[in-house]
């Protein structure tokens, strides 16, 4: 597989405050360097997905983003792709700055955690945010405050709804079941019944809150431990498979084709054919000052 820049689209329009920073990008293939872990100092980032997924870490979580999630980054939490976006996607993301809101916003806003779920109404809101700057709406310098006003509070209603935390709460506990390291891994009827509660409505949750049955989140978690362990260079594809509970080396280099576009063996040249980083830490980027290098920026007139 060639990866390559060139088929990135990214488009950066200029700002207005509360906003600092929005793009969209669409990259057409592999990007194997883009977004290593790093956190901005002083905003807010919210990070939508319209189009194909990718693998992407907040903290300690790695979080499998499909078409209508979006993910809140609050300042100084590492974040970013988990290795490469390598699969076809589109994305929008925005960075709200709290000194610039007026107090009582600033504080709601400073109030949230890391949030990733599924809800239109922010996604259309952020798909707004984007557009109203990519058009230079003359109303702009009015129309920005009012719709950055609108997503918080939309963003604190969500935090605030008990159903859906109850629901997130099922789904994470049902996801770390369906991931059990020892012996062999639970239907999803299985974890279901250890729950209390039924399939259907297990399913109907995971799907509100993923966008992914249970058994299409389960493997998408597995090759996401594939890759790590095949970025590793420690063991064979055929290790690799009986340890995350494949029947064989050939089953796990299906499901992995079918998810990366990319057989194992392929994943794992692409890892080893990486310059070694100068650094183990996560870059800072204070998005007041962090500009893209223009050379990668093509206009996107899509």
């Amino acid at each position: 597989m060639q990866v390559s820049d060139v088929a990135t689209k990214f488009f950066r329009p200029e700002a207005t405050a509360p906003f600092v920073n929005l793009y969209r990008l669409t990259p057409k293939a592999g990007i194997l360097k883009r977004n290593p872990p790093h956190y901005h100092p002083d905003t807010f980032e919210i990070f939508a997905v319209y189009h194909g997924h990718l693998d992407w870490t907040v903290g300690e979580e790695t979080h499998s983003l499909r078409p209508g999630d979006f993910i809140l980054v609050p300042p100084n939490v590492v974040h970013g792709a988990v290795d490469a976006n390598l699969q076809v996607s589109k994305v929008i993301a925005l960075h709200i700055a709290p000194d610039e809101l007026p107090d009582d916003l600033a504080r709601a806003l400073k109030s949230l955690a890391v949030t990733r779920t599924r809800d239109p109404s922010v996604l259309d809101l952020v798909r707004r945010v984007f557009d109203e700057h990519r058009r230079k709406t003359p109303l702009l310098s009015s129309l920005a405050p009012a719709l950055a006003a609108l997503l918080i509070s939309t963003l604190v209603d969500l935090s605030k709804d008990e159903e859906r935390l109850e629901s997130s709460r099922l789904v994470r506990r049902a996801q770390k079941a369906l991931m059990e390291k020892y012996g062999t891994r639970p239907t999803v009827n299985e974890v279901a019944d250890r729950l209390g509660v039924s399939a259907v409505w297990l399913t109907r949750c995971f799907i509100r809150e993923t966008g992914a049955s249970p058994g299409d989140w389960a493997r998408s978690k597995r090759i996401f431990e594939a890759k790590q362990l095949l970025a590793d260079g420690k063991l064979t594809t055929s290790d690799i498979a009986f340890e995350l509970g494949y029947s064989s080396g050939q089953v796990l280099a299906t499901a992995f084709r079918k998810e990366c576009g990319m057989t194992p063996t392929e994943y794992r040249a692409l890892h080893q054919s990486r310059e070694p980083s100068e650094t183990q830490e996560p870059d800072c980027y204070s998005m007041r000052i962090y500009y893209e290098d223009r050379d990668e920026v093509v206009g996107d007139d899509n």
